[in-house]
């Protein structure tokens, strides 16, 4: 079985009954959309992933799996759960990046 070749754990998000597939990301489909998340299991995601942003546009919440690119959309958040994450301390604001009407939250640098 792949999963267990790969190492894989079963998981299922508390917002989408959907199993999630942890340790590897690798093997999602490309034509997967991006799934609905809360704010544990996103901060679960920055830690696995810590090149990911939050971003925030037009009132829509997602999570892009690398801060560079913000158009891509890995998880999606309800308005209550990504006011919960953006106000996580480990995530900062990052200003001027290249949408103007976009805000894009990462993680922060620990020294």
């Amino acid at each position: 079985m792949v999963l267990a070749a790969t190492g894989a754990i079963m998981k299922y998000n508390r917002v989408d009954p959907q199993p999630i597939l942890e340790g590897a990301k690798e093997q999602m489909s490309v034509g997967a959309g991006p799934r609905k998340a809360d704010a544990e299991y996103a901060i679960e995601y920055f830690q696995e992933n810590p090149e990911a942003g939050l971003c925030y546009e037009d009132r829509r919440w997602w999570i892009t799996p690398n801060a560079n690119e913000t158009d891509q959309q890995v998880l999606l958040l309800d308005v209550n759960e990504a006011e919960r994450l953006k106000d996580n301390p480990r995530l900062q604001l990052v200003s001027g990046i290249a949408h103007a009407e976009r805000s894009l939250w990462v993680v922060r640098r620990m020294t």
